[in-house]
């Protein structure tokens, strides 16, 4: 069973769970958000967007992890390898920004 979270009428999320692995509070809290199973174009949609997210996320922690090249070349000039200049302008082209 899939439930899936509105904000404004809008669906921003949904999660899967097996029956009877929550509470009857938790339950009852959950029908307020509305406990239905999507359509398969809607798992599909939220999917792409999750797939968006973690791709962002990755390229994001990437061009962190690698700041400190930046930071060097900028302090002492010493000069960032070619290969992790390839691969920031990678992560910075694989961001998809909101629209």
């Amino acid at each position: 069973m899939y439930r899936l979270i509105e904000i404004d009428g809008n669906v921003t999320a949904y999660e899967y769970h097996e029956d009877g692995t929550y509470t009857e509070e938790q339950a009852s809290n959950m029908l307020k958000y509305g406990t239905v199973n999507p359509t398969d174009q809607q798992i599909s949609d939220l999917e792409a967007v999750n797939t968006t997210f973690r791709n962002n996320k990755n390229a994001r922690k990437y061009l962190a992890d690698t700041d400190w090249y930046v930071i060097r070349k900028t302090e002492t000039g010493k000069a960032i390898p070619d290969d992790i200049i390839n691969a920031r302008q990678e992560a910075r082209n694989n961001i998809v920004e909101n629209t």
